[in-house]
């Protein structure tokens, strides 16, 4: 998974380049592609974890994207894209991308709205009381309310 990663954070450095004006048939020297080596693999952990988190809350709250939505949203990637590279895509890759970009979007919207969690430490799940720190309850849990 990092692997496939690190190709899309490769992918999108090239298409920042090429969004800026440089030729995109370069080819980045071998000097330079193995000091870009830690920086991508450290995005493509970074994203990973991001994306699984956002899908693990979308499939916790049973979050769903509408049919129309969906079309909505590939019809409108289909215009964004040239009509060469549109008729390239597979229609199932193309809806199952689609559809997992607005799950995570709407994981992340949910997120925002219900921003508040509670922390319960691990001596309040044994019944114990807390000792000599002040920053411990002796309640089980704690209202932590954070901005995203």
């Amino acid at each position: 998974m990092v692997e496939k990663e690190m190709e899309v954070v490769m992918e999108d450095f090239k298409d920042k380049l090429r969004a800026r004006g440089v030729n995109p048939d370069f080819r980045l020297s071998d000097k330079l592609l193995e000091q870009l080596e830690p920086v991508k693999l450290e995005e493509a952990r970074r994203r990973l974890q991001r994306n699984l988190a956002l899908e693990t809350v979308a499939r916790a709250e049973q979050l769903t994207v509408a049919e129309t939505e969906l079309e909505d949203q590939i019809q409108a990637l289909r215009k964004r894209l040239k009509a060469r590279r549109a008729s390239k895509l597979d229609p199932t890759k193309l809806r199952i991308f689609v559809k997992t970009g607005l799950l995570r979007e709407k994981a992340l919207a949910w997120l925002e709205e219900h921003n508040s969690f509670k922390v319960r430490t691990a001596m309040a799940e044994n019944g114990e009381e807390a000792q000599s720190s002040p920053a411990l309850t002796s309640e089980p849990t704690e209202s932590i309310h954070e901005q995203i």
